[in-house]
């Protein structure tokens, strides 16, 4: 398309009519298409767009430290308690753990021994 249009560089309505005629299998891209793609040509150098890299804010290297600096002081701490301290939501607590490969979990205990049972199931064992 840029070549294309490169030839007719007057007219994109020409530059489409000789698309179309060069390539009749190929489907006809619209006149807004052809520009939007030439504009970003001359604006970049390349067709392709550029990508904005998004600022991660929230889970920034301060807060990464002072969430970290609060597990570490408390191992046991519960995250929607860290939620509420540090103002970042549950989610990106998460997110800043797992990256620095914290993983919550809960203990629960699923066998338990509780009064005369050890003395019938040492009976019982023998």
């Amino acid at each position: 398309m840029v070549f294309i249009y490169g030839e007719y560089q007057s007219s994109i309505r020409t530059a489409v009519r000789l698309y179309d005629e060069r390539y009749p299998n190929r489907a006809t891209p619209a006149r807004s298409v052809f520009a939007n793609i030439i504009k970003t040509f001359q604006e970049t150098g390349s067709i392709e767009k550029k990508r904005r890299q998004r600022r991660k804010t929230v889970t920034d290297e301060g807060n990464a430290i002072y969430n970290l600096a609060a597990v570490a002081h408390i191992p046991n701490v519960i995250t929607r308690n860290l939620e509420l301290e540090s103002l970042i939501s549950q989610r990106n607590i998460l997110r800043i753990l797992h990256s620095n490969k914290f993983h919550p979990f809960h203990i629960s205990l699923h066998q338990q021994l509780y009064g005369n049972y050890f003395r019938h199931w040492v009976q019982f064992s023998e």
